[in-house]
C-alpha cells in the first residue's frame, strides 16, 4: 500500500509548513521518496519477512521520523541501512557511491572455523593440482582433499572429469567449501551432480507472487541428475566441510549435498543465503537488491536457515599451533 497520503496526513496533523505543496516536497529524488520505495518493495516483494517474523509495518513507522527532507545522503544512507540491516540476510545490500550496506553478523558472529593459509602450507602443498576453482590432491595414499574456495570460479565439465577420474582409487574424499561466499548456482549443480546416484528433485524454489508475506503462488523444482558415465560420479564416501562462511551458492551445495547417503556434513552450520537476489534502483540513483524466492529441501528445511552439519566440529586454538587443521584430520581418520 502506497504510504504518502498517510504521510500526508501525519505532516498536516503535525502543523508542518504549507509554503511548499506536496508534490514539491515529495519530488523523485527526495529522501521520503527512496525511503518509500525501498521500504514498499521490500513489503511486497521480499521473500523471508514471514519466515523471520518481521512486522514491516512496525518498522516503517519507527523509521520515517528519522527521515527529512534536507537530510544529508550520509544521513539517508545511515537510516535505510539500518531498515534493511533488520532483515538479518546477507543477500540484501544497498549500494551508494560511497558505502555499501550489510549485515554480516551471520558469519561475524562465529568462530571462523578455518585457516587457509594453514591449509595452503600444511595440506595442499606446493604440488596440489588445479582444475579451474579447484584446488585437490591426495593427503595419503587413499584419501583425496578437494578445496573449492568460490562458487563465483566456473567449473568446466572435463575439468570437472579430470578431477574425478584423478581420484577414481581414493577410499573417500574430503571436499572443503569453508568460506566460501558463494557464486553461481550452475557451478552449485554442476559439483553437486558428482556426487548424486539417482535423479530427484532436490530442491523446491517458492516466487512471492502477491502482497501478503506468506503469499508464494509458484514453485519450480530443483532436479539433479547423475552423469551417464559412472568414472564421472563419486560413489566412495564423502566428508564435506563447512562453516558459517559457507554461504548462498556453497550453502545451496550443502544442501544438496545433505541429501546423499554417501556424503557427511562436518563443521558449522552453513551461513544461509538461500534465496534468489534480485536488484532494483531507487529514485535517488542508489541501488539494492533482496532475497526474492525461497529454496526449500524435501525435509521442508528452508536453505535461509543454513544446513546443520551431521557432526559439530570447531578448529581449536591447540591443533592451529601445531599447523593442524582439526577437521581434516578427524577427518582422515574416519575416511581411513
Amino acid at each position: 500500500m502506497k504510504r504518502f497520503p498517510l504521510l500526508l496526513l501525519l505532516f498536516s496533523l503535525l502543523g508542518l509548513s504549507c509554503e511548499k505543496s506536496w508534490k514539491e516536497r515529495m519530488r523523485d529524488d527526495s529522501p521520503y521518496e527512496s525511503f518509500d520505495v525501498l521500504w514498499e518493495t521490500i513489503d511486497r516483494k521480499y521473500a523471508y519477512l514471514e519466515l523471520k517474523d518481521l512486522r514491516w509495518d512496525t518498522v516503517y513507522w519507527h523509521f520515517l521520523p528519522q527521515i527529512d527532507q534536507d537530510m544529508s545522503e550520509e544521513a539517508l544512507f545511515a537510516v535505510l541501512d539500518s531498515m534493511l540491516y533488520l532483515l538479518r540476510d546477507g543477500h540484501v545490500n544497498l549500494r551508494s557511491p560511497f558505502d555499501l550496506s550489510r549485515n554480516w553478523q551471520w558469519y561475524l558472529a562465529y568462530p571462523d572455523n578455518f585457516d587457509a593459509e594453514l591449509v595452503e602450507r600444511h595440506y595442499l602443498g606446493a604440488d596440489h593440482r588445479i582444475a579451474g576453482g579447484m584446488r585437490y590432491t591426495f593427503l595419503s595414499d587413499s584419501i583425496g582433499y578437494l578445496r573449492y574456495s568460490s562458487f563465483g570460479a566456473t567449473i568446466e565439465e572435463a575439468q570437472l572429469r579430470a578431477v574425478l577420474r584423478y581420484f577414481k582409487n581414493a577410499r573417500g574424499l574430503i571436499v572443503d567449501i569453508r568460506s566460501n561466499g558463494g557464486g553461481s548456482l550452475s557451478n552449485a549443480y554442476r559439483l553437486a551432480r558428482a556426487f548424486v546416484q539417482s535423479t530427484q528433485p532436490r530442491l523446491r524454489r517458492l516466487y512471492r507472487t502477491g502482497p501478503e508475506a506468506d503469499a508464494f503462488g509458484r514453485s519450480t523444482e530443483v532436479t539433479l541428475t547423475p552423469p551417464e558415465d559412472p568414472r564421472d560420479r563419486f560413489s566412495k564416501p564423502v566428508i564435506l566441510l563447512q562453516n558459517r562462511r559457507s554461504y548462498s551458492a556453497a550453502n545451496t551445495f550443502a544442501g544438496l549435498m545433505s541429501q546423499q547417503d554417501s556424503v557427511q556434513l562436518w563443521g558449522d552450520t552453513t551461513g544461509g543465503g538461500g534465496g534468489l537476489p534480485v536488484d532494483y534502483e531507487l529514485p535517488n540513483g542508489w541501488y539494492f537488491r533482496f532475497s526474492a524466492t525461497r529454496e526449500l529441501m524435501p525435509n521442508g528445511r528452508d536453505l535461509e536457515l543454513g544446513v546443520p552439519p551431521d557432526r559439530p566440529l570447531q578448529q581449536d586454538s591447540a591443533s592451529s599451533r601445531q599447523g593442524r587443521d582439526r577437521l581434516i584430520e578427524e577427518a582422515l581418520k574416519q575416511l581411513r
